[in-house]
């Protein structure tokens, strides 16, 4: 005879094989095809667990059940991306410059996988107010690193819908920094959303007046060495910078490239470098700078 222990136990193990939510699934936009989907109708058994229950395949099944969008998103769920809604932009303003920068840094994918993501998407006016340098920069292959972070900055690994922003809420970007929104109208960084809630089945759009800029648009090498995350690893590098007159150099339009010593690195080096001899500090410094982008 099985002891009420084994029973009870071969029970459990009967109700979570078939029971018709499935806990653990991974949502995508995808029907398993062939796959079989236990659910309604079951035989309940001893004190009404679902067990024995009927099986189905996403042809078949009713979307009214609460596990059918899970396991045939394609059947019945929402399978567009924010790409998708990019790409057919219903809104009264153009996006097409966003989405020719996304295809150019291979950022399609990305906004095309599971999401969730919140999209700040400015309008092509708004990439036409950016300098035409800026612009330019942004169209060469060597800026595309640059290109990446302007627009991961303007995405959030989360779905946030125009009602569910609150005045002084942060949120972080994909790029790493952080956004902050106000209401009447809603802003991000300052840029006014002017369509909210373009949504799709892994995140929403909301049309923005402004390119947010990120600090990688914003500062130069000097001022970034400077930023208070690096002052006190580059201040000698900065200084030895300014004592040569090298600040005006390294802050024009380059692009340049600089291997940047900290300030310990500058402690090993003893009596190497005479720090008062400009012409030999100067070719050393020269000498950690590249022209382009490496």
């Amino acid at each position: 005879m099985f002891s009420k222990g084994a029973i009870l136990s071969f029970l459990l193990a009967s109700a979570s094989a078939h029971y018709p939510y499935p806990p653990y699934y991974e949502y995508t936009c995808q029907d398993k095809a062939g796959h079989v989907i236990y659910g309604e109708p079951c035989w309940r058994g001893w004190y009404g667990w679902p067990t024995w229950c009927t099986g189905y395949t996403c042809a078949e099944i009713s979307c009214d059940n609460d596990y059918a969008r899970q396991f045939c998103p394609e059947t019945c769920g929402d399978c567009t991306t924010v790409v998708d809604i990019a790409q057919n932009n219903t809104s009264n303003s153009s996006i097409e410059t966003l989405v020719d920068f996304l295809v150019q840094a291979d950022l399609v994918s990305t906004l095309q996988g599971k999401g969730p993501f919140t999209v700040f998407a400015p309008t092509d006016e708004a990439f036409e107010n950016l300098t035409a340098s800026t612009n330019a920069n942004y169209t060469e292959d060597q800026w595309s690193a640059h290109l990446k972070d302007l627009l991961l900055y303007h995405v959030v690994p989360k779905k946030i819908l125009s009602s569910y922003i609150f005045e002084g809420a942060t949120v972080k970007t994909l790029e790493g920094s952080f956004l902050t929104a106000s209401l009447n109208p809603i802003t991000i960084n300052g840029a006014e959303v002017i369509d909210a809630d373009l949504t799709a089945g892994n995140g929403v759009i909301h049309v923005i007046d402004e390119v947010l800029l990120p600090l990688s648009a914003t500062v130069d090498i000097v001022d970034f060495l400077t930023t208070s995350f690096n002052a006190n690893l580059f201040s000698t590098l900065v200084d030895l910078v300014v004592q040569v007159n090298l600040t005006d150099a390294l802050q024009s339009p380059g692009p340049f490239t600089l291997f940047a010593p900290t300030n310990y690195a500058f402690s090993q080096i003893g009596d190497f470098i005479d720090v008062n001899n400009a012409t030999q500090v100067t070719d050393v410094l020269l000498y950690h700078v590249l022209s382009g982008i490496v």
